[in-house]
């Protein structure tokens, strides 16, 4: 379209005359970062992973590794890699953002939540439940001792959401309704009944997954009688 090429052009012809001085590196560390995030909007994952990247090589010369933005850059390069399902190396770059927090000592803030959040999901779709589960509760629970906001909640409530979500996907549908619970009522006490991330949250607690689970148990329930019928001479 026009305006993918407009803002193509933008960006190439800015980034052909940016010099290596540090005003230049500065400019090109935004814009960078600015086509990272256009490429993110339009679902292309795969560009938007290599434009962090190129995002990252910039911020680490003006700012050095151990910085919280660099930390930020790597968990988003991650968030893309796992969206193009390269998870070995998202799992390098979500690690590396994980440990310049670590070592900076900023264990206390939403970006090291959320990039174990990511690492918890990333080991989820590989079926670590459990490794995932893990990294999703140490989230929660760092979220708890931080929280000061409604938003602080909110995030409590995603979080509770994932779990709910892994517990599912391993089929333990009882655990999946009472994270589910745990997750609706966080919400409730910080959003609107109307709003739409509360009533997604309760309409998946209270009807989808209860269908599910009735469906298993009839499931087993059926399987069950056929073996008794079997056995019976």
């Amino acid at each position: 379209s026009v305006q993918f090429q407009d803002i193509f052009f933008f960006f190439s012809s800015r980034r052909r005359h940016t010099r290596c001085s540090g005003v230049s590196w500065a400019r090109r560390c935004v814009q960078e970062t600015d086509l990272a995030e256009f490429y993110e909007c339009c679902d292309d994952f795969q560009l938007a992973a290599f434009e962090y990247k190129k995002a990252l090589t910039a911020y680490e010369r003006i700012l050095g590794t151990n910085h919280t933005k660099v930390a930020e850059l790597y968990l988003k390069a991650s968030d893309m890699l796992w969206q193009e399902d390269q998870n070995d190396e998202a799992k390098k770059y979500i690690q590396k953002g994980i440990q310049i927090l670590e070592t900076l000592g900023f264990t206390n803030l939403n970006v090291y939540c959320d990039s174990l959040t990511l690492k918890g999901q990333i080991l989820v779709s590989e079926l670590k439940i459990e490794e995932g589960l893990s990294l999703y509760q140490q989230a929660i629970d760092t979220m708890q001792k931080i929280s000061e906001s409604d938003d602080d909640q909110k995030d409590i409530a995603r979080y509770t959401e994932k779990i709910r979500d892994a517990y599912r996907e391993s089929k333990q549908y009882g655990k999946a309704i009472e994270f589910g619970e745990k997750a609706a009522e966080i919400r409730k006490s910080v959003e609107t009944e109307e709003s739409e991330d509360y009533m997604e949250s309760v309409s998946y607690t209270h009807l989808t997954l209860p269908t599910i689970y009735s469906v298993q148990i009839s499931v087993v329930a059926v399987s069950l009688k056929k073996k008794e019928q079997l056995l019976i001479p």
